[in-house]
């Protein structure tokens, strides 16, 4: 629905991020509607002329009914146009309806970009407040689909360890895994340990002395003397 209007400022209105208490109250009563109010010089719609002289009633708030003793006994509340404020917030009522609706305003809106919990809370707050508000914001942004899919994941899942099955006929060390264990105690100048694994047969681990700077030519050299000696070329290397 499109609302013609000769005030262009009300255009803005919806678009607007700090609004005053009074304002707050419009806004939320007008979200109720699916309305665009669109700016249109007065002389182009004569027809809203013959209202300005009509006193009609557009909204009558609720009057809060509290007793005389009790509605000044705290300094905190206060009351405006039959409103409960409490530090000039306007109070609301238990109604998760409403809280619903007011948290869709402040966050949901494109114009707002669906802020964070610490964000979202600091944005009502500068014109409502309910016991709990902070909880209840941090449920409602934990259930947001749209919250979650833009999420940053800052714990991935680890994909699971897929075992390397081994062949039983294999001969032995024709199928070895290669791996170090660096950062020991220096031993005779040592501090690592290079692990040769025969992966498929035997089981059998030959462990070879060398350090954790070694490197490729190094470990050839480990393992030629230590293993193709004896059980000649592997036919399957295993290694990270």
């Amino acid at each position: 629905m499109i609302i013609w209007c000769d005030h262009k400022n009300l255009s803005y209105f919806r678009a607007a991020r700090r609004l005053t208490p009074h304002q707050s109250r419009w806004n939320l009563f007008l979200s109720q509607f699916d309305i665009s109010i669109t700016h249109k010089p007065g002389k182009d719609i004569p027809e809203s002329q013959a209202t300005d002289q009509l006193a009609n009633t557009i909204l009558h708030a609720k009057t809060l009914n509290i007793p005389s003793p009790f509605k000044f006994s705290l300094d905190d509340w206060t009351t405006d146009s039959d409103l409960l404020l409490f530090h000039k917030h306007i109070y609301i009522p238990d109604n998760k309806d409403l809280k619903q609706q007011i948290l869709h305003l402040f966050h949901d809106l494109p114009s707002f970009g669906h802020p964070g919990i610490f964000k979202t809370t600091s944005l009502i707050r500068q014109h409502y407040w309910w016991p709990g508000l902070t909880i209840f914001v941090k449920n409602f942004i934990n259930g947001c689909a749209a919250c979650q899919q833009m999420k940053i994941n800052t714990h991935p899942t680890t994909p699971p360890l897929t075992p390397i099955p081994a062949d039983p006929s294999t001969l032995p060390f024709q199928s070895v895994s290669i791996d170090f264990i660096t950062d020991l105690p220096l031993s005779n100048s040592f501090d690592s340990l290079m692990v040769i694994v025969d992966h498929d047969s035997s089981k059998d681990i030959v462990l070879c002395p060398c350090n954790k700077t070694i490197d490729a030519l190094g470990t050839a050299l480990l393992y030629h003397q230590n293993v193709y000696r004896r059980f000649g070329l592997p036919k399957r290397i295993i290694s990270d």
